[in-house]
């Protein structure tokens, strides 16, 4: 998918998009801006927001360090290493699970979604629930309990789009775990992956790695792919293993300061919610007549 493809698919899904100077822009909040395909990288001032669009500031992708006001480590892989992708290429102790994932599961591209949806719904909710525990969810269980609906509808919604592959892992005549691809340009964004609690001894997600970075091997077209960003140690250390590497990706803040105090008071909005919801989950497991 092209990057002007990619843009008019962020406006379809509701995106508040406007151009300037040769450049889309995307509201990240009121008065905040940021180009809509990101990971393109400039120098400040070559391109801006309108003005008026951009009120609190704007921020982008920079090529220098020098340049930046920030730096995010993603994991990532250049063309060379995923050139050279194989099972063989691993040590010995990720390939026994890659080969016991690859035995207790069947992997492949999910062509028709509804045969899956309510199992990919039971996925997120277990996943969601198991991080909520640890408070390192970004979305509550209740979104794909209360909210079924509406995650049914952008589910169909983004699988009727061009430009992502959308893979699962099979145990039981059941799916047990799923990813999903966006590739937009020469990049390839790992944008989704998530696996249900009860399957983890299956090794469902070392089999939807290998088979995601097999056919990535062999696609010319791609010369990098994004995972998410350096976060959890032990997530990291799994995606080492698959010879993802902490990739440095530099931002330029028009208006430094303010992004500092807006990183403040969204982080501590974080903390209240996690806390908030943390409790709710304990509330409501905790049997009736059995409240402190």
């Amino acid at each position: 998918m092209t990057e002007a493809e990619y843009i008019e698919q962020q406006r379809q899904l509701g995106c508040r998009i406007h151009e300037h100077q040769g450049l889309a822009w995307r509201q990240r909040g009121p008065g905040f801006a940021q180009p809509v395909f990101e990971f393109r990288p400039f120098a400040p001032g070559a391109f801006q927001p309108r003005r008026l669009r951009a009120l609190l500031g704007y921020v982008h992708q920079v090529p220098d360090a020098s340049q930046a006001h920030r730096t995010v480590e993603f994991m990532a892989m250049d063309r060379p290493t995923l050139a050279s992708y194989s099972l063989a290429a691993l040590d010995g102790k990720k390939r026994n699970q890659v080969r016991q994932g690859l035995r207790l599961c069947s992997v492949h591209r999910l062509d028709n979604l509804e045969p899956v949806l309510e199992d990919m719904r039971q996925i997120n909710i277990s996943q969601a629930t198991r991080l909520l525990q640890d408070a390192t969810f970004d979305t509550p269980p209740e979104a794909y309990e209360r909210g079924a609906d509406a995650w049914r509808t952008r589910c169909r919604r983004l699988f009727a789009l061009p430009g992502r592959l959308w893979w699962g892992a099979f145990a039981d005549d059941h799916l047990v775990a799923y990813a999903v691809t966006l590739h937009v340009e020469h990049c390839v964004f790992l944008e989704s992956t998530k696996t249900h609690s009860d399957a983890f001894r299956r090794r469902p997600t070392d089999a939807l790695y290998h088979a995601l970075l097999e056919h990535l091997a062999g696609d010319a077209t791609c010369t990098r792919l994004f995972n998410s960003p350096v976060s959890r140690p032990s997530l990291d250390e799994f995606k080492r293993q698959f010879r993802f590497a902490p990739t440095p990706v530099h931002y330029y803040y028009s208006a430094p300061r303010l992004r500092g105090l807006a990183s403040l008071v969204l982080h501590r909005l974080r903390r209240a919610s996690s806390a908030l919801h943390r409790a709710g989950a304990r509330t409501a497991q905790t049997p009736a007549g059995q409240e402190a």
